[in-house]
């Protein structure tokens, strides 16, 4: 159950994607005094988008392609029993075809503390773990920078709060849940996400998992249309950080542990349906550090 409850812990860390393709916690904390420390590479790539009345006709970008490679720094931290924090700063670099079209920087921050407020192990009557998970969002793009379609920020700052349910079962296999709500200042859409995962254990040192997830947006706005971005109203470009972009992606992962102390893990996403948006494929890989502070 340890070992397995450990590989739990990295296997949501190797997960992690930027902010716009991945919102994630669990349900299961680190050991207190104890965490781990990821480096992440992301590359996500598309032709095609959705746009349009309704933002859901789907066709070729006007520009040919779109192309993002994020660096993730990942730290999870027990603090208590009960009680965890996680932080995410990234390096993003973002082009689309053309010359001069290409944008770099710190990509948006987020700081989060996860509660447990119910343990399976201790529960009385078999009941899953529980959690509430809520992070801040530092944006590090703001003004004219937002305003291109290959922008690495939304430009706003905001919180975001989630109830993670997730269960282990026979040691080898479990199951988790979580939904949440994300808020952001500069009349950036709210957006409420979904995320389910099931992870399977075949052997001590490898974890594969499959995720889906969704967000909906709050939003009205969609591209292309007389009050969206690049629609007929002049100066309605800068409304590209203001649509109601919704996403629905599935995913594989599979990580494995080489030693005590280093997993490498590998990602794939697949969008397959949205609302403004681009038709990303994604891929990502993580080296993940273990470490424990106690000191008896």
């Amino acid at each position: 159950m340890l070992q397995f409850r450990t590989q739990l812990i990295v296997i949501i860390l190797t997960s992690t994607l930027s902010a716009p393709l991945w919102a994630g916690g669990s349900p299961w904390l680190p050991v207190p005094q104890s965490g781990t420390v990821g480096l992440s590479y992301v590359s996500q790539s598309a032709e095609q988008f959705w746009r349009g009345p309704g933002g859901t006709d789907r066709g070729d970008l006007p520009f040919g392609e779109l192309d993002q490679k994020t660096t993730w720094l990942h730290l999870n931290y027990g603090l208590r029993d009960s009680l965890a924090i996680d932080v995410d700063l990234g390096w993003s670099e973002a082009s689309r075809s053309g010359p001069g079209d290409e944008e770099d920087g710190m990509a948006d921050s987020t700081v989060g503390l996860t509660w447990r407020f119910l343990d399976e192990d201790t529960s009385e009557n078999g009941a899953p773990s529980m959690a509430l998970r809520v992070a801040g969002i530092l944006a590090h793009e703001s003004g004219d920078d937002v305003a291109k379609p290959h922008a690495i920020s939304n430009g706003g700052d905001g919180i975001e709060a989630s109830l993670m349910v997730g269960k282990i079962f026979a040691d080898r296999f479990a199951l988790s849940g979580e939904i949440g709500r994300r808020e952001r200042n500069e009349s950036i859409p709210a957006e409420t996400f979904f995320n389910l995962t099931a992870y399977v254990l075949p052997t001590p040192r490898l974890t594969l998992s499959a995720q889906y997830h969704e967000t909906r947006s709050s939003g009205n706005i969609d591209i292309g249309t007389p009050t969206g971005p690049r629609g007929p109203v002049p100066g309605s470009h800068y409304l590209f950080a203001r649509v109601a972009e919704d996403v629905s992606r599935v995913g594989i992962v599979a990580t494995y542990r080489i030693g005590d102390k280093l997993t490498l893990g590998v990602n794939y996403f697949d969008i397959i349906d949205g609302r403004n948006t681009a038709d990303f494929d994604v891929w990502a890989s993580t080296l993940s550090y273990a470490f424990d502070l106690y000191n008896p």
